[in-house]
C-alpha cells in the first residue's frame, strides 16, 4: 500500500509496529506506511500525527491499523482498546472502523473504545451490555460523527455516547454525558495528562541556506 502522511509523534512504555510478519519497537518520530499496525502494551500509550494536524492517540492494550483510501481519505481500523481521535476540520470523510461499526468523522473530537473478551473496559458513561463478543463505545467530545453498522446509521453530536455490540439488530438510544467532566479525568483527551511520561519526536527545524 502507498505511504500515508502520518508518524509516531509520542510514545510511552511498550509501543510496537508491524508492517510484515513481525512486531518491532516503535520510535518517536517514525513515519508510518500504509497498512501498518500499531499496538501498545500495559500502561502504555502512543500518539500518531497526520500532516494536516489530525491526531490519533492510543491507550493501553490497544491495536490499530493506519490506512489510506483512494482520494487521500484517512482510515483508522481499531481492533481493540481505546483510541482518541481529533480530526482536522479539513479531514471530511475520515473513517474509523471497528469490529461492530464504522464512524465517519466530520471535524470531530471523539473517543472509540473496542472491548473484547480479553480487553478490560475503562471507565465509560456507556454501561456495557452482557458480553456477547466485540462491542464498541463511541463518545463524541466535540463536533459530530455518523455511526454506521449492518442495521443502519445514526448521527451523534457532542455530548452523546453510543454502544454497538456484535449481534445487535438495532441502535440503542444514545446517552448524554458531560464532555467537560470527561476531559478532566481522561488521560487521552487531555493534553497535559497525555504528555506525562511520554517521549516525543524531536521538533523539526529548517536550516536556511547560507
Amino acid at each position: 500500500e502507498a505511504a500515508v502522511s502520518a508518524k509516531i509523534a509520542a510514545i510511552s512504555n511498550q509501543v510496537e509496529i508491524r508492517s510484515g510478519n513481525s512486531w518491532v519497537k516503535a520510535k518517536a518520530g517514525q513515519g508510518l506506511a500504509g497498512g501498518v499496525y500499531v499496538r501498545t502494551g500495559d500502561k502504555s500509550k502512543a500518539q500518531i500525527n497526520y500532516s494536516d494536524g489530525s491526531v490519533v492517540r492510543l491507550g493501553a492494550r490497544t491495536t490499530v491499523r493506519i490506512k489510506d483510501a483512494p482520494g487521500g481519505q484517512k482510515n483508522v481500523q481499531v481492533g481493540k482498546g481505546k483510541t482518541y481521535v481529533k480530526a482536522n476540520k479539513r479531514s471530511q470523510g475520515m473513517k474509523v472502523k471497528t469490529p461492530t461499526a464504522v464512524a465517519t468523522v466530520m471535524g470531530t473530537e471523539f473517543v472509540v473504545e473496542v472491548i473484547r473478551n480479553d480487553t478490560p473496559s475503562s471507565t465509560s458513561p456507556v454501561p456495557p451490555p452482557p458480553d456477547l463478543g466485540a462491542q464498541t463505545n463511541f463518545l463524541v467530545l466535540d463536533g459530530s460523527i455518523n455511526v454506521a453498522s449492518d442495521f443502519g446509521s445514526l448521527d451523534l453530536q457532542s455530548g452523546m455516547a453510543l454502544n454497538v455490540t456484535m449481534g445487535q439488530t438495532t441502535f440503542e438510544a444514545p446517552q448524554q454525558f458531560n464532555t467537560d467532566e470527561y476531559k478532566k479525568t481522561d488521560d487521552l483527551a487531555t493534553d497535559d495528562q497525555f504528555a506525562q511520561n511520554t517521549t516525543t519526536a524531536p521538533t523539526e527545524t529548517k536550516t536556511e541556506p547560507t
